[in-house]
């Protein structure tokens, strides 16, 4: 889909470390009002803001989710995801089965929401443990994450749906990745048809 060019442009050079499944690069964000500061109290050291990306070689997580594994492991504490959708044809390396950007984004958001599913019903297995042999204290988030469950299982991205204060509070501990905003990217040529 090109992720990896995109990656790329981001970093400008700023040097990769690969970790893993995942390549990572920091970026430092110049800032003026940082510079005018330093330039007043001249300090030691002057630390600017640093954005980290990761680009994930997580394809096909979802289906590893349920066996144990979790290939979205290094972008699940990330701010927010970048997913890369292809729209462009390219005889050097063909589409499996041609190439379809809306397909592309549906399987790619049904990735995450299999892999925020396995980690839900997980959870709630622990909890309903507990429930059997009488510690109430996790009834409240027994409710919640059912009332979640039935979200993912209708293929609906929680980012889509909005959490009372508390609820939201719990949920930033789970890490689900449905919950991150998404930027979708499309990735085309000059010539492409698709949108």
């Amino acid at each position: 889909s090109g992720k990896t060019t995109v990656f790329e442009i981001l970093l400008q050079g700023a040097g990769t470390a690969a970790a893993g499944r995942e390549n990572i690069g920091v970026v430092r964000v110049p800032d003026e009002r940082i510079d005018r500061l330093s330039g007043l109290f001249q300090p030691k050291k002057t630390t600017y803001t640093q954005i980290q990306f990761v680009e994930s070689a997580a394809a096909g997580a979802g289906r590893a989710a349920h066996k144990g594994g979790d290939l979205f492991a290094g972008v699940r504490n990330c701010d927010a995801l970048v997913a890369v959708v292809r729209g462009f044809e390219n005889p050097a390396a063909p589409a499996e089965d041609g190439v379809d950007p809306e397909r592309g984004l549906r399987t790619i958001e049904a990735e995450l929401i299999l892999n925020d599913l396995a980690i839900v019903e997980t959870r709630i297995e622990r909890i309903e443990k507990e429930l059997k042999v009488g510690k109430r204290q996790g009834e409240a988030e027994h409710a919640l994450l059912q009332r979640i469950k039935t979200g993912l299982e209708a293929e609906h991205p929680l980012r889509e749906t909005t959490f009372e204060p508390e609820a939201g509070k719990l949920l930033r501990g789970f890490q689900l990745l449905t919950l991150k905003p998404l930027l979708v990217l499309y990735n085309q040529d000059e010539s492409s048809k698709h949108v």
